[in-house]
């Protein structure tokens, strides 16, 4: 059965906290007790990741959103990148920076061609700002290097490229000769979670103004928790000795969970009631995670056609999980009427119509509803335990949603490999 659209809109949870704020205040002339928990905070009740906080500050630094307060979170945005040092580690700063405009337009996985997408992308007359949001992320390979070389040819006045991370950037996510040494600036969450809290003091309306509170609170826990368990770490010996050994065994732990993972769901793939009438096998799949793009394929087999789901990372030990239908092999290739018909056929299911030259149609696994970054500990542990995870059944959930449409219509997936000559 497909899932219902679960998705809640800013404005709504805005519009739910002001009037939670407004019955609080009614109760309290009949009780002065009453007050929210300092623990309250609904946003621990979703599984926030990087692409869900990305959305959540392009709705809060763009003035035209439906919050009401104009550039005000995006002017001390601007402000926080004024004074920060560029990415060279001199203390020199941006000779130029857009102007928080109210013109100013906001979009989030903004499509680059072959060079990537862009978390955010601030736009306006005097130019350009793209951040690079690295919440519970990994760099990618040369990602840093990519959107930089995109940025320096835009025929813009200003250009600003934004590393947001409590960490400082790998080494593999720019080249030697950085193309973005002028234009490049680190900010942490600390520093940007400061900068919007002072300028949400200054918010009038209650909904608003608790809407962003919490947000920040969450993320400011989010920081505090990696931040205790660190210094925990390090104030014992024999903790420290653990974690590296722990840390020095990871790769090998990492492939076996995955070898496991991959057992666990062909056996689950061939129990499954839903998919009767149908072949759905997992047919190959990485050996080793710790490589560059691992991935796996699931073929999806129908009376009189064949589909190939393919779930590929694209960074090394299972970081940015993308899937969708690649391109066949060089052995064989496939009409571009074919190929219109498998990318309307996705996009009817899943509302995206990305391609290139590697994949006839293929989309971010969180935007499916999917896990999009496996190398963290609640994922592996998911991937270890089995079939009754959240993480199987998302993965079950998207191969239903491909076989429900295929049972509406077998000829939409009818395609003609053609062989190619020798």
């Amino acid at each position: 059965m497909e899932k219902q659209n679960t998705c809640v809109t800013m404005q709504n949870i805005s519009q739910q906290l002001n009037l939670l704020t407004k019955k609080i205040e009614e109760a309290k002339k009949f009780n002065k007790d009453v007050e929210i928990p300092l623990e309250f905070n609904p946003f621990t009740l979703f599984n926030l990741h990087e692409m869900s906080i990305s959305k959540i500050l392009a709705f809060l630094l763009n003035p035209k959103e439906s919050h009401a307060q104009g550039t005000l979170y995006l002017d001390a945005f601007i402000k926080l990148i004024k004074r920060t040092s560029l990415f060279s580690q001199t203390q020199e700063k941006l000779k130029k920076v857009p102007e928080a405009l109210a013109d100013t337009f906001v979009y989030t996985e903004r499509s680059i061609n072959d060079l990537g997408r862009l978390d955010l992308l601030l736009r306006n007359k005097e130019g350009i700002i793209v951040i690079e949001n690295k919440f519970g992320a990994y760099d990618g390979n040369e990602q840093l290097e990519r959107y930089a070389q995109w940025l320096s040819k835009q025929n813009v006045p200003a250009l600003v490229l934004v590393y947001l991370n409590e960490r400082v950037p790998s080494k593999t996510t720019f080249s030697d000769n950085f193309t973005g040494q002028d234009f490049t600036v680190h900010i942490t969450y600390s520093e940007m979670i400061q900068a919007l809290d002072e300028a949400n003091d200054k918010v009038t309306q209650s909904g608003v103004r608790i809407f962003c509170k919490l947000f920040l609170k969450y993320l400011r826990g989010e920081n505090l928790m990696n931040q205790k368990l660190i210094n925990t770490i390090l104030e014992n010996e024999q903790s420290l000795k653990l974690a590296l050994q722990i840390e020095e065994c990871m790769p090998e732990l990492r492939t076996k969970i995955w070898l496991h993972f991959i057992d666990a769901l062909k056996t689950t793939l061939q129990n499954q009631e839903e998919f009767k009438n149908f072949s759905i096998k997992l047919e190959s799949y990485s050996e080793d995670p710790s490589t560059r793009y691992p991935w796996f394929e699931i073929s999806i087999t129908s009376i009189s056609s064949v589909l190939r789901i393919c779930f590929e990372f694209q960074n090394k030990n299972l970081g940015d999980l993308w899937w969708g239908i690649y391109r066949y092999s060089d052995n064989y290739s496939i009409s571009s009427e074919d190929v219109q018909k498998l990318q309307q056929f996705m996009k009817n299911i899943f509302h995206s119509e990305y391609s290139n030259k590697y994949w006839i149609w293929g989309m971010w696994a969180d935007e499916a509803g999917l896990s999009r970054n496996w190398n963290t500990p609640d994922v592996l542990y998911q991937m270890n335990e089995g079939r009754e995870t959240l993480l199987f059944k998302e993965i079950l959930d998207i191969l239903n949603r491909i076989v429900k449409k295929i049972k509406e219509d077998p000829d939409a997936i009818n395609v003609n490999l053609i062989e190619k000559a020798k």
